[in-house]
């Protein structure tokens, strides 16, 4: 009797200190400014504005709000890609070369900002030449259990050496000593699509349905921001022992291959822009020196000599989710250093990356007409087709470099990686000290 009264009093104390009930707690409402804007959404931004300062400022820095601003083209401002501006850089891309205190200026970098308040920051950013002391393969991953696992993305991470490290630039081009220098930098590749349009695999298996942008986040801000979507970072370290100067050689690939398709996506937005005024409304406001600039800053002529600089000049910035995604954007960009390491320290021919599939199979067609009975019948072999391709799924994208010979390894001669998360470790030190 004694006990079972222990019993009874223990489980009323357990349901009164944890607040036990049935009852669902309401979701609370958003604020008045909020519903507001869902209810007459406004998706102001003003392009030429924005254009002109690319143009004239030597380090131009924007606050852009998710999902309130987007280009005249309908594509998300906050996505913008990342633009290098080689005329204020000191760094020469056809130098062969690693160059001490040479250093290459980077616009459009997501340096802070408050996910939650969709604020983000766009910034400029001094890279120094020589500075990278790691590359890992990031994938992000948005849950390990079940078939969800097989999804996520993919993006590099460069840590730098602490005496060599990228700074903040103030908007007249002078080094910001206010700010700590940046650690790590992240590249992504990414599907460029409108605010409040979520990724959806069906638009991505289309050409031209969403644009590759590739952007650049300080680590620490794209960290916190795929915290807050759940994910977990799942580290793959290259082995940069193999050839010199790899880790800064593939970061400079980066840099000019997204630098490239950048220019060839803003440069439509321009177009459009200029086609939408009157002859005499550009002559008043774009002189022929000031269109030249325009064209040096944000234009392909703009896009300096380099080996990989004909590849760059004939690729497609569109999007596609088996062969132009961010996984195989991110082994291109490998691809090309690489290549490019072999012919310059005349280590012979570059073997290459299984960038991408050759044949996919007519599957993927049915899926995108929205043939049902095609996906049927052709889902056997499509079945087929991933066991023997699992790499073209973000959770096992490291294989092709895993073949290459260019991640770490264990001593059983697996991959080395290490994961960073909410309930894990992470890069930037223990959350529990750095929220107060």
């Amino acid at each position: 009797m004694i006990k079972r009264n222990a019993l009874l009093i223990s489980l009323c104390l357990t349901a009164f200190l944890t607040g036990c009930s049935s009852t669902k707690a309401p979701n609370g409402p958003a604020l008045t400014s909020v519903t507001d804007w869902y209810e007459h959404p406004d998706y102001g931004w003003d392009d030429k504005e924005i254009l002109q300062q690319w143009v004239d400022s030597p380090a131009p820095l924007f606050t852009v709000f998710n999902p309130n601003n987007r280009w005249s083209n309908g594509m998300a401002a906050s996505m913008t890609p990342f633009l290098v501006d080689w005329e204020n850089s000191t760094w020469n891309a056809a130098d062969r070369s690693i160059q001490k205190d040479t250093y290459v200026v980077v616009k459009n970098v997501y340096l802070g900002g408050n996910p939650v308040l969709g604020e983000v920051e766009l910034g400029t950013i001094r890279i120094p030449q020589g500075g990278v002391k790691s590359v890992e393969f990031v994938l992000v991953r948005y849950s390990l259990k079940g078939v969800a696992k097989t999804g996520g993305h993919v993006q590099l991470r460069f840590v730098f050496h602490e005496d060599n490290r990228p700074q903040v630039l103030n908007t007249d081009g002078s080094l910001n000593h206010e700010k700590p220098f940046i650690d790590d930098l992240m590249i992504s590749w990414e599907a460029w699509r409108p605010t409040q349009d979520p990724f959806a695999y069906k638009q991505g298996l289309e050409l031209g349905e969403y644009q590759l942008t590739p952007r650049m986040y300080t680590g620490g801000q794209r960290f916190l921001q795929d915290l807050l979507r759940g994910a977990v970072w799942d580290c793959y370290p290259l082995d940069l022992s193999e050839v010199e100067h790899m880790g800064d050689t593939i970061l400079g690939s980066g840099l000019l291959l997204g630098d490239g398709i950048a220019r060839k996506q803003l440069w439509n937005i321009i177009k459009s822009e200029i086609s939408t005024e009157t002859a005499a409304e550009l002559e008043a406001t774009i002189n022929k020196q000031e269109e030249s600039r325009a064209h040096r800053m944000l234009g392909m002529k703009g896009l300096p000599d380099s080996p990989i600089k004909p590849y760059i000049e004939e690729v497609n910035p569109g999007y596609q989710i088996l062969q132009k995604s961010c996984i195989n954007a991110a082994l291109k960009q490998i691809d090309l250093a690489m290549n490019y390491l072999y012919e310059e320290q005349k280590l012979g021919t570059w073997p290459g990356i299984d960038v991408a599939p050759q044949k996919i199979p007519k599957w993927f067609d049915d899926v995108e007409e929205g043939d049902i009975w095609g996906e049927i019948y052709n889902a056997p072999y499509a079945c087929c087709w991933f066991i023997g391709h699992k790499e073209v799924m973000p959770y096992k994208a490291y294989i092709p470099l895993q073949k290459s010979g260019l991640l770490q390894l264990d001593k059983h001669d697996k991959p080395i990686f290490f994961r960073y998360g909410l309930k894990e470790s992470s890069p930037y030190g223990p959350l529990k000290d750095r929220i107060m």
